[in-house]
C-alpha cells in the first residue's frame, strides 16, 4: 500500500490533521518574524498576507494547510500530561510556567501523510526560534527547542526521511518491577495505520524504541505497510509481525512484533 492509498481511506481533513504547541514565557508572539524564519530554514516561499491582529494565520504550504494562532494562556491539563511522558527534565517546569502557546495545525492537501509529517516538523522547527519559546508539544511529549531543532535537520540530510520521533510517541514500561520492558507506538492512527507493540524479550527501553521507530520508518518511507506473517529485519534480527489484541491500549488491536 503506498501512501497515495493510505490517502484515500482518509475521511476527513481533522482524522489527517497535525497539531502541535509552541509554548511561551509570554503570551504573545512575533507572526512576521516567524514567516521571516520559516523562509529562510526551509526556501519556501509564502505568499499569503499575513493575518489581522488576533486572527489565525492561514497559509499553503509545499501541499500542506497550515494554521497557527496564538492562545493567549496557558493549557496546564494538557501539557501536564505531555510533561509527565517526557524525557526532558524540564518538561514539568514549562508546562508549569508558560503563559501562552502557538497552536499549529498542518493538514495534507496534495501532500502525502509523510509530507505533511514534514511540513509540520519544519513549521514547529522555525517556530522554536522566536525567543520568547520555552518548549515544543509535540507527539504527546515536551521537547526542548534546541532538541527539536536538532531532529528536525534529519530533513535537511534526507529529504525523504519520515520524522518519526517529532510525531509519533515510543512509549515503554514494565509489568513488574524489575521486568524488561513493553513498548507501544502512540499517534500512527493519524496515518491510517494501527500501532505497534514490542512484548517483552532481551531488548532494554532504548532498544525497544529504537526497533518500534525502525518499524514506523520503514512503512512511512517505503510505503511498505505490515501485514499478518511479514517479517521485518532489524540490526540482523528478525522480527515476525501478527495482528492481535493490545496488551498496552486496551480494547484494541496493534501489529506485534516478535524475534523470529
Amino acid at each position: 500500500m503506498t501512501e497515495e492509498n493510505r490517502n484515500e481511506g482518509r475521511h476527513t481533513a481533522d482524522d489527517a490533521a497535525l497539531t502541535g504547541f509552541a509554548l511561551l514565557q509570554t503570551p504573545a508572539w512575533e507572526a512576521d518574524r516567524f514567516r521571516e524564519l520559516l523562509e529562510a530554514d526551509w526556501g519556501e516561499k509564502i505568499e499569503a498576507p499575513m493575518p489581522a491582529p488576533g486572527r489565525p494565520w492561514i497559509f499553503p504550504y509545499a501541499g500542506s494547510v497550515v494554521v497557527v494562532g496564538l492562545e493567549a494562556h496557558s493549557l496546564p491539563a494538557r501539557i501536564g500530561e505531555d510533561a509527565a511522558r517526557s524525557a526532558w527534565p524540564l518538561a514539568e517546569e514549562v508546562a508549569h510556567n508558560h503563559l501562552g502557546a502557538v497552536i499549529v495545525a498542518v493538514v495534507p492537501e496534495s501532500a502525502s501523510l509523510a509530507e505533511n509529517a514534514r511540513n509540520f516538523v519544519k513549521v514547529l522547527s522555525s517556530l522554536s526560534k522566536l525567543p520568547n519559546v520555552m518548549g515544543l508539544a509535540s507527539a504527546g511529549q515536551i521537547f526542548s527547542p534546541a532538541a527539536f531543532r536538532s531532529a528536525a535537520l534529519q530533513i535537511e540530510e534526507a529529504p525523504e526521511m519520515f520524522p518519526a520521533s517529532l510525531v509519533i510517541y515510543f512509549g515503554t514500561w514494565q509489568e513488574t518491577e524489575g521486568a524488561q520492558p513493553n513498548g507501544c507506538t502512540f499517534g500512527l492512527g493519524r496515518f491510517a495505520l494501527p500501532e505497534i507493540e514490542v512484548e517483552p524479550s532481551e531488548l532494554d527501553a532504548v532498544a525497544v524504541r529504537a526497533l518500534l521507530e525502525a518499524a514506523v520508518r520503514v512503512q512511512m518511507e517505503t510505503g511498505k505497510v505490515f501485514k499478518d506473517g511479514d517479517v521485518f529485519a532489524h540490526q540482523g534480527v528478525e522480527y515476525v509481525v501478527h495482528f492481535g489484541p493490545s496488551t498496552g491500549i486496551p480494547g484494541t488491536s496493534t501489529l506485534h512484533l516478535e524475534k523470529h
